[in-house]
């Protein structure tokens, strides 16, 4: 059901939607997230066959605790001792903001590097969709010395491509 309401004062009137139609949109983005990450999961055991997901799936569920939205994709590929966090964002409908994604995406390397101190991180791994252009420009102005950073196109439809 959608509401058509008036505010005090306000020319304009305000369009209200059920909770229903809310909770099936979120189902539905939810249901398109989950696909998204089981598709890249393939794809990173295809690209690299001898690293292993720390969990057996990438998390899209959100985490209160590091401010972690379930919109991103994460995990760390393991490789024996040395880890390489990923973050992923690919929704074709939204368009992420790169430099908050970029700011989560660090505050992922740090937790990665947190958690288990006595494995070496060897830097970030980042999966965006293809034609993204600010990604290449935003990474250059890193600290490419503290860690090793990797950019990724990935087309839910495609495989993965190095840039």
């Amino acid at each position: 059901m959608i509401l058509t309401v008036r505010r005090f004062a306000q020319a304009r009137p305000h369009k209200m939607k059920s909770a229903a139609i809310a909770t099936a949109v979120l189902r539905r983005a939810k249901a398109a997230r989950s696909r998204y990450a089981r598709t890249l999961e393939r794809a990173l055991r295809r690209q690299f066959p001898d690293w292993l997901l720390d969990k057996s799936r990438l998390s899209i569920t959100m985490d209160l605790e590091r401010s972690f939205s379930p919109v991103y994709a994460r995990d760390c590929n393991a490789k024996g001792r040395r880890r390489s966090p990923c973050w992923a964002w690919g929704s074709r409908k939204r368009r992420p903001r790169w430099n908050a994604s970029l700011t989560f995406a660090l505050l992922w390397l740090q937790a990665a590097v947190s958690a288990k101190p006595e494995h070496l991180v060897e830097g970030l791994r980042l999966y965006v969709r293809r034609n993204f252009c600010h990604s290449q420009v935003r990474l250059a102005h890193l600290d490419h010395s503290a860690a090793k950073f990797q950019l990724f196109e990935f087309d839910d439809r495609e495989s993965l491509q190095a840039d």
